[in-house]
């Protein structure tokens, strides 16, 4: 089977990418996948260790949300290599909801002030548009990218076909509307 990897943003429709994927039959892991281990620190402990990069994650069928958007190029880079069949997912939404929801989500896990989230505004609003227009350019050529706006509406009519399987009877799951 095929591997899946959503590499969208967080706070982009990933929890929701992520239930859709598992009510449709795949092992799907989101953000975190054991001992609260990130997905994206495994997978860069397995390269610097010399490991395959899915090393420690091989049971699952979906990997989503790599939490530090810096590094994000890096390892889509690297998984295309090792997997060139495989299915890629990107989420996203309208920037300036996106930039509120990181903003909110920065002030309560890592405790960011108001005026600190202020001046972050546009280091976020760079980072949106950075890591977006990377995996347009990377994917421009490559026919194995989905682009979804979850938050938009997208749900079960964009993903099944991509994914070749079968409309589920129930509704799509929207979760952490904001």
């Amino acid at each position: 089977m095929k591997k899946i990897f959503g590499i969208g943003l967080n706070k982009s429709g990933t929890t929701s990418l992520h239930e859709a994927l598992k009510i449709i039959g795949f092992n799907s892991a989101h953000c975190f996948f054991e001992d609260r281990i990130t997905i994206q620190d495994k997978m860069k402990e397995n390269i610097d260790e010399g490991k395959d990069i899915l090393f420690g994650l091989e049971k699952y069928d979906a990997l989503l949300d790599f939490n530090n958007l810096k590094d994000v190029m890096c390892l889509v880079s690297k998984l295309y290599l090792k997997y060139p069949d495989s299915l890629f997912i990107v989420t996203k939404r309208n920037k300036d909801d996106w930039v509120k929801s990181f903003t909110k989500h920065n002030e309560l896990i890592h405790g960011l002030d108001k005026e600190q989230s202020k001046k972050n505004k546009i280091v976020y609003e760079q980072l949106y548009d950075k890591v977006l227009t990377d995996i347009d350019d990377f994917f421009k050529d490559k026919p194995n990218l989905l682009i979804m706006d979850i938050c938009g509406g997208d749900g079960w009519e964009k993903l099944c076909p991509f994914l070749n399987k079968k409309i589920p009877k129930i509704s799509f799951p929207y979760f952490n509307k904001t």
